[in-house]
């Protein structure tokens, strides 16, 4: 998922929604940080194990597991 907090991501992002990108404007339902993602995993009985950041920091994959 999109890393919301990081500057590259967010310039990139500005920039796409105003060219071609124009039907991902306002796409984003639900924004999601590695502190809220992580809050979500254990309010649902998950426990982060494994965060991954990808493309320069602007993508992020955590791995849980049932705890």
């Amino acid at each position: 998922m999109p890393n919301e907090k990081n500057p590259l991501f967010r310039l990139i992002w500005y920039f796409w929604t105003k060219g071609k990108g124009k039907v991902w404007k306002e796409a984003h339902v639900q924004q999601f940080t590695k502190e809220s993602l992580g809050a979500l995993l254990d309010s649902s009985g998950f426990k982060p194990v494994e965060w991954r950041m990808f493309l320069l920091g602007m993508l992020m994959a955590v791995k849980g597991e049932k705890g």
